[in-house]
């Protein structure tokens, strides 16, 4: 029985070490990009975002930073096309 605690233990102990490692980093890169995409620079703000999805593939699709930061690309990437299709349609 003390065993199978320890196991248990040991188990939820590396798992939530791995778990909580990455997101400071995820949060590091989500700031980046925010402030990228106030400044205008959407194109670098979605290659942050695009990387701090990457450190959360494992995590389930309802992770909250994870809907975050799929959110913001839905923004970003919006922004991005609205501000193509002003530049074209002035020049055109």
């Amino acid at each position: 029985m003390q065993r199978t605690l320890l196991v248990i233990t040991i188990f939820c102990f590396t798992y939530l070490g791995f778990g909580t490692s990455e997101i400071p980093q995820v949060d590091l890169l989500h700031q980046k990009a925010r402030s990228l995409a106030q400044q205008g620079d959407y194109i670098q703000s979605l290659k942050y975002l695009n990387r701090a999805l990457g450190y959360l593939t494992q995590s389930p699709q309802s992770h909250p930073k994870r809907l975050a930061i799929e959110s913001e690309i839905r923004m970003v990437k919006g922004k991005s096309l609205n501000l193509y299709q002003e530049k074209h349609c002035l020049i055109s």
